[in-house]
C-alpha cells in the first residue's frame, strides 16, 4: 500500500484493501480506540 506524507484517505484505503466502507470504519474505530492510529480530518478547501 502506498502512503504519502499525510497518510491515506479512507476511500483509497477501502479500494486498496478491497474492503467495504462499513467494515473499514469498524476496523479504523477499533485501531483508534487502542491508539494504534490517529484519524484526522483534512480540509482541502482553500
Amino acid at each position: 500500500m502506498k502512503k504519502d506524507n499525510l497518510g491515506i484517505t479512507k476511500i483509497n484505503l477501502s479500494q486498496e484493501l478491497k474492503m467495504h466502507m462499513n467494515t473499514r470504519a469498524k476496523y479504523l474505530n477499533l485501531l483508534e480506540k487502542y491508539d494504534a492510529i490517529v484519524q484526522k480530518k483534512i480540509n482541502n478547501k482553500h
